[in-house]
């Protein structure tokens, strides 16, 4: 998993990746890349950090320039605490189609 992250973070071009995976309470990392301490150190966020969760809910990939202009997200403790502004993610789902979290691309500044 943290290869997946490596990959993507490089061929994104982005600081921070991510595979995800979204639990009622949290989301934890298996695969990670440039996310700081103290995050890093125990591969989990709550969900007031997530916008992965936003992935699973909706079941489609979510891309945002600016994760503190979107209704969806603005208020997000991620944006603060863990420095996401621009955001992609995609859809990561099991054998039977069910959404289990993201694969993300962070940036701490806008994107397109």
């Amino acid at each position: 998993m943290e290869r997946f992250a490596r990959l993507a973070a490089e061929l994104v071009g982005v600081p921070v990746a991510l595979v995800s995976l979204v639990e009622p309470a949290r989301q934890v990392f298996p695969g990670m890349v440039g996310l700081a301490d103290p995050w890093a150190e125990s591969r989990q966020t709550p969900l007031t950090h997530s916008l992965c969760q936003h992935v699973v809910a909706e079941e489609k990939p979510l891309v945002l320039t600016d994760a503190r202009e979107d209704a969806r997200t603005c208020a997000s403790l991620a944006i603060p605490d863990l420095g996401v502004v621009g955001y992609a993610g995609m859809p990561l789902t099991d054998g039977d189609g069910h959404v289990l979290g993201s694969l993300c691309a962070i940036d701490t500044e806008p994107r397109q």
